[in-house]
C-alpha cells in the first residue's frame, strides 16, 4: 500500500506540474486571442498581473511545496498525501478564483474530493472539504469584486456550487468507504489463506512441516537432483513410542513430539527440511555437495535427543533413523523405501542409532 502511495503522489506531482504549465498557457492563448479580436475593454498590464502572473505564481508556489513534502523523510505519508490533495486542490481552485465566469468552473476544485478519496483518510476529505467551500467563496466574492452590483448574483451561484461541492464530499465519502470494505475483504481472505496455508505447510504439534508439504519439497527436490545436487533423504522414527503413550498417556506423547519437533526445527534451514511423516515418524531432506554432513546433523540430533529428559517419566528416549544419500539420479519412492529398510535395520540392530546406505 505504502508503495502505491508513494507511486500515486509522484504522479500527482507531475500533473501538477503539467496543469500549472497548461493555465498559463491558456491564460496567454486567451490574452492574445483578445487582442487579435480588438477587444478595446482589455487592460494588458492588469490582465497579465491578475490573469496570468498571480495565478502562475500560485500554482508554480503549489508545486514546489508538495514536491519538497513528498521528497523529504521528515514527513509522514499522511501529510504528504494531505500535501498533493492540498496543492492539487489549489491548483484546481486557482481556475476558479482567478479565472470564474461561470458556475461549472468553480466546481472543479470539489472534483479533487473524489480523487482523494483514493488515499482512505477521512481527514484529507474533511480538510478538503472545507478548502473546495472557501475557495468557491473567494470565486464569488473576487469576481463580483470585478463587477460591481453582481453580489447578489454571484453568492447565488455560490450556495448552488457549495451544495454541489457538500455533494461530490458525500460521494467520495461513499466511494471511500466502499473501497475501504473492499480492502478489509481482500486483507481478510489474506489473512485466512494464510491461515490455510500454514495450516497445509506445518504440523499443527510438532510445528515442523506437513506431510503434504514435505511431499512436494521432495517431488521437486528429487526431480532436479543431479551430480552438481546431490540430495539425501532420513526416516527418524521414535523408539518404543507406544509404551510412552499406554505408560504415561497421549498428552505426554505429545510432550515427547514437540520435543523432537522443536529440536530438529533447530536445524532446519534452505538445505535442510524437517516434516512429520506421520506418528512418530519423521522425515529429514538434505541438499548440499557435502554428503558427510548428512550423517553428521542427523547423529547431532540423535546425540541431543538421547540426553532430553522429562518430568513424566525416569527413562531417557531415542530414535532411530535410515539415511539415504542419493549418488545418482532416483525417485522419491526408491529412496524413500531404502530409507524405510535403513531404518528397520537400526531398529532390528539394537535402536537408538543410524543406519546410511548409498544408492
Amino acid at each position: 500500500m505504502d508503495t502505491l502511495e508513494k507511486e500515486l503522489r509522484e504522479k500527482i506531482v507531475r500533473i501538477l506540474l503539467t496543469l500549472a504549465i497548461a493555465c498559463v498557457l491558456l491564460d496567454i492563448f486567451f490574452m492574445f486571442e483578445s487582442l487579435f479580436n480588438n477587444d478595446l475593454s482589455m487592460e494588458v498590464p492588469k490582465y497579465i498581473l491578475k490573469r496570468i502572473c498571480l495565478p502562475f505564481s500560485v500554482n508554480l508556489a503549489s508545486f514546489f511545496i508538495a514536491k519538497f513534502i513528498i521528497k523529504s523523510e521528515k514527513f509522514s505519508n499522511d501529510v504528504k498525501n494531505m500535501a498533493c490533495s492540498f496543492a492539487l486542490c489549489t491548483i484546481a481552485g486557482s481556475m476558479a478564483v482567478f479565472h470564474s465566469f461561470f458556475t461549472q468552473l468553480w466546481v472543479v476544485p470539489s472534483m479533487v474530493l473524489l480523487f482523494c478519496s483514493v488515499f482512505h483518510n477521512p481527514k484529507i476529505n474533511r480538510a478538503i472539504l472545507v478548502y473546495c467551500c472557501i475557495l468557491v467563496v473567494c470565486a464569488a466574492l473576487y469576481i463580483s469584486s470585478e463587477r460591481p452590483g453582481t453580489l447578489r448574483e454571484y453568492m447565488n451561484q455560490c450556495i448552488v456550487v457549495e451544495g454541489i461541492t457538500i455533494l461530490a464530499s458525500l460521494v467520495a465519502w461513499q466511494v471511500q468507504k466502499y473501497q475501504m470494505s473492499v480492502q478489509a475483504l481482500i486483507m481478510n481472505s489474506l489473512k485466512n489463506e494464510e491461515k490455510y496455508r500454514q495450516r497445509l505447510e506445518f504440523d499443527a504439534l510438532t510445528r515442523v512441516h506437513s506431510r503434504v508439504y514435505i511431499r512436494e519439497i521432495v517431488d521437486k527436490t528429487f526431480g532436479l537432483k543431479n551430480e552438481q545436487k546431490p540430495v539425501g533423504l532420513a526416516i527418524l522414527d521414535l523408539d518404543n513410542f507406544k509404551s510412552v503413550n499406554d505408560t504415561y498417556g497421549h498428552n505426554n506423547g505429545d510432550k515427547v513430539l514437540r520435543a523432537l519437533g522443536g529440536l530438529l526445527n533447530e536445524y532446519a534451514t534452505e538445505d535442510v527440511v524437517v516434516g512429520r511423516f506421520g506418528g512418530e515418524e519423521f522425515v529429514i531432506i538434505f541438499k548440499g555437495e557435502d554428503q558427510n554432513q548428512y550423517y553428521d546433523i542427523l547423529e547431532e540430533i540423535r546425540d541431543k535427543f538421547s540426553k532430553y529428559s522429562f518430568d513424566f517419566m525416569d527413562r531417557r528416549l531415542s530414535f532411530s533413523s535410515g539415511l539415504i544419500k542419493c549418488m545418482s539420479e532416483t525417485i522419491y519412492e526408491k529412496a524413500f523405501n531404502e530409507a524405510d529398510k535403513a531404518l528397520y535395520v537400526s531398529k532390528n540392530n539394537g535402536k537408538n542409532r543410524i543406519t546410511v546406505k548409498e544408492i
